[in-house]
């Protein structure tokens, strides 16, 4: 049976407003998530419609939820193929881990969708898992900024019983959650920077992080379908097989898909096999790598196209799967050395 979800209010008490909206970054005794949020729809054939609302998580007394998934559950009956929906979220916390997951994958089947979220805190700020469940999100296409004096007017204005503002140090804590945020937005780059980095022997370097892409075609009249990611060595399973887990159970098998993998170490012996395997049992799919350094030295799989990443293939990484904050990809030093010179290796392999 579905989850009994309550509706969205109108607007919240002044005292709920000036509880959990207090924008100091360090709060103790706020487990509730409050969302404020707007959706303005557009098409061709008419002039839009509005709605807004507060959803507050939901507690034993209905089917225990937390705020995102309450109005994505809500809001999913409600979207139609024929509009194009700007959703705008004002949020006492920032999503956890998992709800941020769970946002990813909707706008990842929504493309009709653009999200935009302010928060007036980070949740865990401190946690791996956390930070890279808002990356996540972020590569879906979501915007994620810090509520300032202008986010909470609004929310003033339109979603609480009262006007005026009632607390201090605004700009201060606003300052200080900024550059929370630009920590986090960061971490992509860094790793990109770091993993990716094509000396052929790099120390400390033994992670192997895989960007994939995965088209998929139900016959040659339909559309297909699109697919974006990145995942990471941890510990076992190894990134590849864990990409392959995730394909098996994820796509429908009676399509035909074309999947590419940016990763940046070529698969080690193991996973090698592993690939070949599976290729071997999943005639519907092809596979192409782009490998950034060749992990020891071996034939590359049977059935698949083994390249070296070029700059053609880095800017495209950077630009398609890295939060890049509107930045050029930099190529390092002797960049262009160490690519023929891997070049060469995989040529050697080949003959």
């Amino acid at each position: 049976s579905k989850p009994h979800i309550r509706g969205p209010m109108e607007r919240m008490y002044l005292k709920t407003f000036n509880c959990h909206f207090n924008n100091r970054p360090y709060l103790s005794r706020r487990n509730d998530t409050w969302l404020c949020f707007e959706v303005k729809t557009t098409s061709s054939n008419s002039p839009g419609l509005f709605y807004s609302g507060v959803f507050q998580n939901q507690g034993p007394q209905y089917c225990p939820w937390h705020t995102e998934l309450c109005i994505l559950t809500w809001a999913r009956p409600m979207l139609s193929h024929h509009h194009f929906y700007q959703i705008t979220w004002y949020m006492s916390w920032s999503p956890c881990a998992n709800c941020a997951w769970q946002v990813a994958a909707f706008l990842a089947t929504h493309e009709n969708v653009s999200l935009t979220i302010y928060t007036a805190h980070i949740y865990y700020m401190w946690r791996q898992d956390y930070r890279q469940g808002m990356l996540r999100m972020i590569e879906e296409g979501t915007r994620v900024y810090i509520m300032f004096s202008k986010e909470f007017q609004h929310c003033w204005e339109n979603f609480v019983d009262h006007w005026g503002m009632c607390w201090n140090r605004v700009k201060k804590n606003y300052e200080f959650l900024v550059t929370q945020l630009n920590e986090i937005l960061s971490d992509l780059m860094d790793t990109f920077y770091n993993q990716f980095n094509n000396t052929p022997v790099p120390r400390g370097r033994t992670d192997t992080w895989l960007c994939f892409e995965v088209k998929g075609n139900e016959n040659s009249n339909s559309p297909g379908s699109f697919h974006r990611g990145s995942s990471e060595n941890r510990t076992s399973p190894h990134a590849e097989v864990g990409f392959l887990t995730w394909f098996q159970k994820e796509m429908p098998p009676n399509h035909h898909y074309e999947v590419t993998w940016y990763i940046s170490w070529s698969p080690c012996v193991h996973c090698a096999w592993h690939v070949v395997n599976f290729l071997t049992s999943n005639p519907n799919m092809t596979l192409t790598i782009f490998a950034a350094r060749l992990y020891y030295i071996y034939h590359p799989e049977e059935g698949t196209k083994v390249h070296i990443v070029s700059l053609k293939e880095f800017k495209y990484c950077w630009a398609k799967l890295v939060y890049n904050s509107g930045m050029r990809f930099m190529p390092w030093y002797q960049f262009n050395e160490n690519y023929q010179l891997l070049v060469t290796q995989l040529k050697k392999i080949r003959e």
